[in-house]
């Protein structure tokens, strides 16, 4: 009988892991340009597990793209397709497709984390005073002369992108190759590619795998009392 309530904490366990995935994807609903994870064990749901015991459940990365925005702000881009924007975070790079801007007193565009958007040659995108315009390209023009251009980069291997704030790290074995076509929206944002009924039903989807869990607990225990009570009895 052991291995019923081995069975039993997987499953409460694996319940717990998909409504924690789906709280946080939930909570990054209004987050633009967030990419929402997936509890891969609910793409397979499982179907070929032999092993029970095993509580882990291994997730990933939803690339899809998500909708835009029209805000009128010149500091707000968008991409379209393929592609992630450099961002210097500290001493590393972060790959993102946040792109809510503000322009600092040293004519960084930086996100509200502080995080600075760098420009195709590996450096800050640095703006003089003035108006700017962001080509579909990545060119960036001020007062019709070229300043710098924003590259887009890719991933040879998305699946291995390792999800941090603000966006992803590429771990050793992962290069980042440029956008041959890039596509950048000045003035709009992409949105989440969060939906809110898919992370309920996923929430409710676990509830009932969490009920037959506690429900095989239940029977563990009445099988264990009966056993008691026979021995109790014969004694």
């Amino acid at each position: 009988m052991g291995g019923l309530i081995e069975i039993a904490s997987a499953i409460l366990a694996e319940s717990q892991q998909r409504v924690d995935v789906a709280a946080q994807n939930i909570a990054n609903m209004e987050t633009p340009g967030y990419k929402r994870t997936v509890a891969f064990a609910a793409l397979l749901d499982m179907a070929d597990s032999d092993t029970p015991d095993v509580l882990s459940v291994p997730t990933r990365t939803d690339f899809a793209q998500g909708g835009l925005t029209n805000t009128g702000s010149p500091l707000d881009l968008a991409i379209s397709g393929a592609g992630f924007f450099a961002l210097r975070q500290g001493d590393r790079t972060v790959w993102s497709r946040q792109g809510a801007f503000a322009l600092d007193g040293s004519g960084h565009l930086v996100r509200s984390d502080g995080a600075v958007l760098e420009a195709d040659t590996g450096g800050d995108l640095v703006l003089k005073a003035g108006a700017f315009v962001v080509a579909a390209d990545g060119t960036v023009t001020q007062a019709g002369q070229e300043v710098g251009r924003i590259g887009l980069s890719e991933a040879d291997n998305p699946g291995r992108l390792q999800p941090v704030s603000g966006g992803f790290s590429a771990p050793a074995g992962v290069t980042m190759n440029d956008v041959a076509r890039p596509v950048i929206h000045q003035g709009m944002l992409e949105a989440s590619n969060v939906s809110n009924g898919q992370e309920m039903a996923g929430i409710i989807e676990a509830s009932r795998r969490a009920e037959v869990g506690q429900k095989l607990v239940q029977v563990y225990d009445e099988l264990l009392g009966r056993v008691f009570s026979a021995f109790g009895g014969g004694g």
